[in-house]
């Protein structure tokens, strides 16, 4: 009982001397000098209350940043880490530049035709007629022989191609100085293949363009006249006697 009334007579003194307490005091006998300092202070200990209060909550809520090092982590080891602190993690890397070509496995994949018996040198020989004279031009047989070798041209000219932009692409470089994600990695690859796909499709379809362009501003006849039909037309003139 004695600590209660200690501590309730600590307290009303306290707030006595903080009724009476002037921090701008003037030394002035103005009762409403004195009034006005009085309210100052009183104003001044609630704002400094206040800011301290504002403060005070403000860094107990702020989040600290705790720099840890994990020397030469495996890969399981950062993806624990990245699901945690995705937004936050770096992991430098101690290769600035790689090839895509030594951890990315590309496979390209072709027509069935190109892989078919009717691209074969054999299938092209028996569709061959050796008899062309008798054969009118429009006929599919005049042109089945020389169409499956077109085929196999086409083939082979997209399979170097694709090859070519393989190759291309399996030495091109990936420069980072830090670990990229999973996402972020596989978007860069894909960018990369898309870029060089494009580009190899442009230049396929522009050099067989340049061919057939190039065959119909020469007029040029194919071995089996195939693109040209040549025939005799008579003419009758008739007099008046």
């Amino acid at each position: 009982m004695a600590v209660y009334q200690c501590l309730g007579s600590v307290c009303k003194k306290i707030y006595e001397q903080l009724l009476i307490w002037n921090v701008f005091d003037s030394r002035s006998s103005d009762p409403s000098v004195i009034r006005r300092e009085l309210l100052s202070t009183r104003v001044y200990l609630i704002l400094l209350i206040i800011s301290i209060t504002i403060l005070t909550t403000y860094t107990s809520f702020t989040l600290r940043n705790n720099n840890e090092s994990v020397t030469y982590p495996t890969y399981s080891v950062y993806y624990d880490l990245y699901k945690k602190y995705f937004d936050s993690l770096q992991c430098s890397c101690t290769t600035l530049s790689i090839p895509y070509g030594k951890f990315v496995r590309t496979v390209a994949s072709f027509h069935q035709v190109c892989s078919s018996e009717f691209v074969s040198q054999r299938w092209i020989d028996f569709l061959f007629t050796a008899d062309l004279l008798s054969i009118w031009p429009v006929d599919v047989r005049t042109s089945l022989s020389a169409m499956w070798q077109m085929v196999r041209s086409f083939c082979q000219n997209a399979y170097q191609t694709i090859i070519d932009m393989l190759n291309e692409f399996n030495t091109t470089s990936l420069n980072s100085a830090i670990l990229l994600n999973e996402k972020l990695l596989e978007a860069k690859v894909q960018s990369i293949l898309s870029s060089l796909r494009e580009i190899a499709s442009t230049n396929l379809v522009q050099s067989i363009t340049i061919v057939d362009r190039m065959a119909q501003a020469n007029q040029l006849i194919t071995a089996l006249g195939t693109n040209y039909i040549a025939f005799k037309q008579r003419i009758f003139v008739y007099r008046n006697i």
